[in-house]
Protein backbone atom coordinates (compact mmCIF):
# COMPACT_ATOMS: atom_id res chain seq x y z
CA UNK A 1 0.00 0.00 0.00
CA UNK A 2 1.32 3.44 -0.93
CA UNK A 3 0.77 5.65 2.14
CA UNK A 4 1.87 8.75 0.23
CA UNK A 5 -1.37 8.65 -1.73
CA UNK A 6 -3.37 8.37 1.51
CA UNK A 7 -1.51 11.40 2.85
CA UNK A 8 -2.22 13.44 -0.29
CA UNK A 9 1.41 13.36 -1.51
CA UNK A 10 1.59 13.25 -5.32
CA UNK A 11 3.41 10.35 -7.00
CA UNK A 12 7.13 10.99 -7.38
CA UNK A 13 7.32 13.29 -4.36
CA UNK A 14 8.55 12.26 -0.94
CA UNK A 15 6.59 14.84 1.02
CA UNK A 16 7.63 16.12 4.42
CA UNK A 17 6.84 14.80 7.84
CA UNK A 18 6.26 17.12 10.77
CA UNK A 19 5.47 15.78 14.22
CA UNK A 20 3.99 17.34 17.34
CA UNK A 21 3.09 16.02 20.76
CA UNK A 22 -0.48 16.66 21.86
CA UNK A 23 -1.44 16.56 25.53
CA UNK A 24 -4.86 17.16 27.04
CA UNK A 25 -4.11 20.69 28.31
CA UNK A 26 -6.31 21.42 31.32
CA UNK A 27 -8.40 18.26 30.97
CA UNK A 28 -7.90 14.87 32.58
CA UNK A 29 -5.87 12.27 30.69
CA UNK A 30 -7.27 8.76 30.37
CA UNK A 31 -5.76 6.71 33.21
CA UNK A 32 -4.81 3.83 30.92
CA UNK A 33 -3.07 6.16 28.48
CA UNK A 34 -1.27 7.95 31.32
CA UNK A 35 -0.06 4.62 32.75
CA UNK A 36 1.12 3.42 29.34
CA UNK A 37 2.97 6.69 28.72
CA UNK A 38 4.66 6.50 32.15
CA UNK A 39 5.68 2.86 31.52
CA UNK A 40 7.15 3.82 28.15
CA UNK A 41 8.97 6.79 29.67
CA UNK A 42 10.48 4.70 32.48
CA UNK A 43 11.68 2.02 30.04
CA UNK A 44 13.09 4.47 27.50
CA UNK A 45 14.74 6.71 30.12
CA UNK A 46 17.30 3.95 30.73
CA UNK A 47 17.84 3.06 27.05
CA UNK A 48 21.49 3.85 26.12
CA UNK A 49 20.43 4.44 22.52
CA UNK A 50 17.96 7.15 23.50
CA UNK A 51 19.26 10.50 22.39
CA UNK A 52 19.09 11.92 25.93
CA UNK A 53 21.57 9.25 27.03
CA UNK A 54 23.80 9.37 23.96
CA UNK A 55 25.64 12.67 23.29
CA UNK A 56 26.29 11.88 19.61
CA UNK A 57 22.63 11.06 18.95
CA UNK A 58 21.60 14.19 20.85
CA UNK A 59 23.94 16.34 18.73
CA UNK A 60 22.58 14.81 15.51
CA UNK A 61 18.97 15.23 16.69
CA UNK A 62 19.52 18.89 17.54
CA UNK A 63 21.26 19.50 14.20
CA UNK A 64 18.31 17.86 12.44
CA UNK A 65 15.87 20.02 14.38
CA UNK A 66 17.87 23.11 13.42
CA UNK A 67 17.72 22.13 9.75
CA UNK A 68 13.97 21.46 10.01
CA UNK A 69 13.31 24.86 11.60
CA UNK A 70 15.52 26.64 9.05
CA UNK A 71 13.70 24.89 6.19
CA UNK A 72 10.31 25.81 7.67
CA UNK A 73 11.37 29.45 7.95
CA UNK A 74 12.64 29.47 4.37
CA UNK A 75 9.22 28.35 3.19
CA UNK A 76 7.05 30.32 5.65
CA UNK A 77 9.11 33.31 6.75
CA UNK A 78 10.97 33.99 9.97
CA UNK A 79 9.30 33.21 13.28
CA UNK A 80 7.65 36.27 14.80
CA UNK A 81 8.50 37.51 18.29
CA UNK A 82 5.03 36.37 19.38
CA UNK A 83 5.64 32.82 18.06
CA UNK A 84 9.03 32.68 19.79
CA UNK A 85 7.53 33.94 23.06
CA UNK A 86 4.78 31.29 22.89
CA UNK A 87 7.38 28.60 22.23
CA UNK A 88 9.49 29.74 25.20
CA UNK A 89 6.41 29.82 27.44
CA UNK A 90 5.42 26.34 26.29
CA UNK A 91 8.89 24.91 26.87
CA UNK A 92 10.01 26.80 29.96
CA UNK A 93 6.85 28.17 31.53
CA UNK A 94 7.91 31.78 31.03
Amino acid sequence: MDNRRDAGVPDGETGKLYSIIVTPGDGQMDEGLAAAMEEFYQASAKDPNRWHNNPEKKRKALEGLGRLLAEWQEENGAFTEEELARARASMYGE
